[in-house]
């Protein structure tokens, strides 16, 4: 019976860890969420892409 009462609290503790867990992954994905709605609206300074055709181009 104590085996039964250990993973009965295990199981709880499980539960209240991945409500913790969800709760933390809602804020990220809300913070992450509006970065990249504030990043979409930041015009790119660069008119043209630019393209290197070696390595070496870069130095």
């Amino acid at each position: 019976m104590p085996s039964v009462q250990y993973a009965v609290y295990l199981l709880q503790m499980i539960l209240i860890e991945s409500k913790g867990v969800e709760s933390e992954f809602l804020a990220w994905q809300e913070a992450m969420t509006e970065r990249l709605t504030n990043a979409a609206k930041i015009p790119s300074s660069l008119l043209y892409p630019l393209i290197f055709g070696s390595p070496g181009d870069l130095c």
